[in-house]
């Protein structure tokens, strides 16, 4: 990292369409890089990416299954020596099963692992800390914090 953490905050809403997510990963990658300071192949960096780009598009491959069309906010703000990111949809909301779940150890057969269904314990593995709550509005937001190694 360049120097003491400096605040930042930026806030984004795309379609909720996979190709769009680029715009959010790309954001936030600019973000880590120029606005903290960290370098690409930094495991903070790595892990930052690998749970928005989880958890965005999980918005977008559960939350709007029902065929409606919607949208994925983000919101990034640097301070207090870490990343707070939320992720908010107005989608169907998680369901409680698969918050418990991505919250026990893994039982992975390795000769035969299951195709997808990792995400939300990839996010909960490579954040220092995760919530999820449906808001009365009927919002769904996931919130991600990640403490910056080199933060002072």
């Amino acid at each position: 990292m360049k120097g003491p953490l400096k605040p930042l905050s930026v806030s984004v809403i795309v379609a909720a369409e996979l190709p769009q997510l680029k715009l959010l990963t790309g954001l936030v990658l600019e973000c880590l890089l120029e606005g903290v300071g960290l370098e690409a192949d930094s495991t903070d960096c790595r892990r930052i990416q690998l749970a928005v780009r989880e958890a965005s598009s999980n918005v977008v491959r559960h939350a709007y299954e029902d065929g409606s069309r919607g949208s994925v906010g983000l919101r990034l703000k640097v301070a207090r020596g870490g990343v707070f990111i939320e992720i908010r949809d107005r989608g169907l909301p998680i369901p409680a099963a698969r918050l418990a779940d991505a919250r026990r150890p893994a039982r992975i057969d390795p000769e035969n692992p299951a195709e997808g269904g990792y995400g939300l314990r990839l996010i909960e593995m490579t954040m220092d800390r995760v919530s999820y709550r449906r808001r009365r509005d009927g919002s769904n937001c996931v919130r991600l914090y990640k403490k910056l190694a080199d933060a002072a």
